[in-house]
């Protein structure tokens, strides 16, 4: 092989490389965003499954806040986020405030017979909850 192939053939195989290296980032970044995004899916399946216990305790209607859901959620955690940077979970429901909460309840003390009504709703993925069960949406990709 002469000087020049050589040289070539190694300039080839660092373009390969470095490309490799630019895909295997690309599928990590996208597999970080899945797992957050599986996260705020999981917590809002939590919470709207507490709300449907706690609605079929008190007549049929779903609560009007979320700290009504505290013998129902078994933690403070499911009300933030993964993807909120601004939000921590509470230590406690007695700490729960606007600045734990990533998740707005959109239609307190609904009837739980309202199953097509959009129940709870992630205000960082706009990914909404119905009083179905349902889960629908990821707008932030």
């Amino acid at each position: 092989m002469n000087f020049t192939r050589k040289w070539v053939v190694r300039i080839s195989i660092g373009v390969v490389l470095v490309a490799g290296v630019a895909i295997v980032e690309h599928v990590r970044e996208k597999a970080h965003h899945l797992a957050i995004f599986r996260g705020c899916w999981n917590n809002m399946r939590e919470i709207g499954t507490a709300g449907y216990v706690w609605a079929e305790d008190h007549g049929g209607h779903f609560p009007g806040n979320f700290v009504c859901l505290s013998n129902e959620l078994m933690s403070t955690k499911y009300l933030a986020c993964p993807a909120d940077p601004k939000r921590a979970s509470a230590a406690n429901w007695s700490q729960i405030t606007a600045e734990n909460i990533s998740y707005e309840l959109l239609a307190p003390g609904l009837p739980i017979t309202n199953t097509s009504t959009v129940v709870i709703r992630c205000m960082i993925h706009g990914t909404v909850g119905y009083a179905d069960g349902r889960i629908e949406g990821f707008n932030n990709h």
